[in-house]
């Protein structure tokens, strides 16, 4: 075909124009325009989504529009997607569903999927997506639409929640084993005073006394399990995050060998501010990150602790969903060790699990278990960044309160048994002899219930000679919260003190708040039991 002349293209020019005006005059331009500024418009907003949308062929699912989020996260090139399948975006283990649904949409039999799938960006990074798919028709012809949302923080939220909970399970769990043990200790530990205050061989008060250590490290041992669990002894008060770090690596420093060439640095913020703590727990919690820093690295090594202020935008809420409060302090301790295996990381505060092979000097493994439940204790937050050969780095967060409450803590003190009469309610048999027989000694007359409803039974028929009742947090029958409320209607100023192997917890701390006098935990000693039962029953 030849080229048109000079002559024939001024024609169809004043064609075009001519229809341009009559176009214009029957008002069909205005309209058009219109039409076309809401179309755009809604494609600015398209563009503006966080999420990705496609406009895909029917019904083989070929690209035919993608939006700019669409196109800047999985193409090079603006057109670099047209005409490709949208199925080669999906990870090749996860197209079934997406397959069978275009399939069953081409015979008409669905026409709306949503699926969570991981599709490859153009990074080559496969990334969690939400993927909403809709059969839809324009002008008679049928097309997909699909939007795609980036599910990452989402998913991680899960798992963190998922985690959480299942932590918060074996918390429980050790907890009721550290119950259960300290009442076996107290009986153990509980005996073996009293054959000591009697025993005159020295061989035997040798032995007797290695029963009693051992006792004692078995206390700690439970003491770090209900650490765990949440529910160990606490004093809160207004902590320096950066005096207990500093005091943690200058005992560190004296106890690494020089030829280790292992350095400790410190990266702490000045005008850090306080938070609200137990300095006992906290001090627990930088030293056995620092240790573990330490026990990481092999030969020459770096250990850095680091602090500073964090203002709740400087968070990804998302990440840290346990968070509350507007400020916090952040506490690093990472290490240029052998590093951790992603396989590992959601095992690393469980109790006794250890990464140590063997052959290693190993522990008890409740080191981290320990610094888990007493972060969570505290409202705060605590994960792991770390990959094999690249070191660890443990972040831990806390809020910042301006309330301050502090628990009083057991002082131990010899005073001389006042000889008044105790109820003692305690179901664990051995405890319970061993209480009747300490307060016997110490001057005390005693009265015995093993359960909750014998208790009450037993202080209606004595309440007028009752100076106080030593009463186990948890009973069989009737709870210590029933019976304490029970005993305060027969005598509102009857005097209790609780008994618990399970810490000096929310539940404990209601009772005192109730009225009970104070908290005695298990496993306790001779002097403890003396102290209290003497600042129960005192004449005031």
């Amino acid at each position: 075909m030849s080229e048109p002349s000079d002559k024939d293209r001024n024609s169809l020019r004043s064609k075009i124009i001519g229809l341009g005006e009559r176009s214009h005059k029957k008002s069909y331009y205005p309209e058009l325009m219109k039409k076309l500024k809401e179309l755009e418009r809604f494609r600015a907003i398209l563009d503006q989504s966080n999420d990705c949308f496609f406009m895909l062929s029917f019904p083989e699912g070929r690209l035919i529009e993608s939006g700019i989020t669409g196109r800047n996260m999985f193409f090079q090139q603006a057109d670099e997607g047209t005409g490709k399948s949208f199925i080669d975006l999906v990870v090749p283990a996860q197209r079934r569903q997406i397959e069978d649904f275009f399939a069953a949409a081409g015979r008409s039999e669905k026409d709306e999927l949503t699926v969570e799938v991981d599709l490859v960006t153009g990074k080559s990074e496969e990334i969690p997506f939400e993927i909403k798919l809709k059969k839809v028709s324009f002008e008679n012809e049928f097309y997909f639409i699909a939007v795609a949302r980036d599910i990452s923080f989402r998913r991680k939220s899960e798992e963190k929640l998922i985690e959480a909970q299942k932590m918060d399970s074996i918390g429980n769990l050790a907890a009721g084993i550290a119950h259960d043990f300290n009442n076996m200790l107290c009986g153990i530990m509980g005996f073996s005073t009293l054959m000591l205050r009697k025993e005159k061989d020295p061989e035997n008060i040798l032995f007797l006394q290695n029963i009693v250590n051992c006792g004692k490290k078995a206390g700690d041992l439970t003491s770090k399990l209900l650490a765990f669990g949440r529910r160990g002894k606490k004093v809160v008060e207004p902590v320096s995050l950066n005096e207990i770090v500093t005091g943690v690596v200058a005992l560190m420093l004296g106890s690494i060998d020089k030829a280790d060439e292992i350095e400790i640095k410190t990266l702490l913020v000045p005008d850090l501010w306080q938070i609200e703590a137990d300095p006992a727990q906290i001090t627990q919690v930088v030293m056995n990150l620092c240790v573990n820093a330490r026990e990481a690295i092999s030969g020459r090594g770096r250990i850095t602790a680091s602090t500073r202020n964090l203002h709740r935008e400087d968070l990804n809420v998302s990440q840290y969903p346990e968070l509350n409060g507007e400020r916090f302090v952040e506490l690093v301790v990472s290490d240029t060790g052998h590093g951790i295996d992603e396989s590992l990381k959601t095992r690393i505060f469980e109790p006794f699990f250890t990464t140590k092979q063997d052959g290693e000097k190993k522990g008890t493994g409740l080191g981290l278990a320990m610094v888990y439940g007493i972060v969570r204790s505290h409202r705060g937050a605590i994960d792991l960044q770390s990959e094999p050969g690249k070191g660890a780095a443990f972040r831990v967060i806390f809020p910042v309160s301006g309330q301050v409450k502090t628990e009083e803590t057991v002082q131990q003190k010899t005073t001389p048994g006042s000889g008044g009469t105790i109820l003692v309610v305690e179901d664990e048999n051995s405890v319970l002899v061993i209480l009747d027989e300490i307060l016997r000694r110490l001057g005390y007359q005693t009265l015995l219930a093993a359960d909750g409803r014998r208790a009450v039974e037993v202080f209606k028929e004595n309440s007028a000679a009752v100076d106080g009742v030593v009463l186990d947090m948890r009973l069989p029958l009737l709870s210590a919260r029933e019976v304490f409320l029970e005993m305060q209607k027969v005598r509102p100023d009857v005097k209790v003190l609780l008994t618990t192997g399970y810490g000096n917890n929310v539940e404990a701390q209601e009772l005192v708040k109730m009225g009970v006098h104070g908290v005695l935990l298990k496993p306790f000693n001779m002097k403890e039991v003396e102290a209290m039962v003497y600042d129960l029953v005192k004449k005031v």
